[in-house]
């Protein structure tokens, strides 16, 4: 997985892609923005799908404010594309870590 992370890294239309499937899965209600509930939902979904560990109630809540950087209470794109971007690098560097 940490192979195909760093190739979308590295070419930003692919990983301008990925991140729009993302936010558009994680948008259920189609305005544009993630709520915290929609947020929550995406992160439990991510974990699962990821085999990654299941996310608290306040892993969720802190990670909400960290990415939500206007403080407006929900995540624009611009937000939410910063925020997968800083998760793929913490993902690659874990994997490293874990393999040495």
């Amino acid at each position: 997985m940490d192979k195909v992370l760093e190739i979308l890294l590295e070419s930003e239309p692919k990983f301008d892609a990925v991140v729009r499937m993302l936010f558009s899965r994680a948008d259920k209600d189609g305005n544009m923005t993630i709520d915290a509930e929609e947020f929550r939902t995406m992160m439990f979904s991510l974990a699962n799908e990821y085999q990654l560990p299941q996310p608290t109630e306040q892993d969720v809540r802190e990670t909400m404010i960290k990415v939500d950087i206007n403080r407006d209470g929900t995540i624009d794109y611009s937000e939410f594309k910063k925020f997968v971007r800083e998760l793929f690098h913490k993902l690659i560097d874990n994997k490293r870590k874990a393999s040495m």
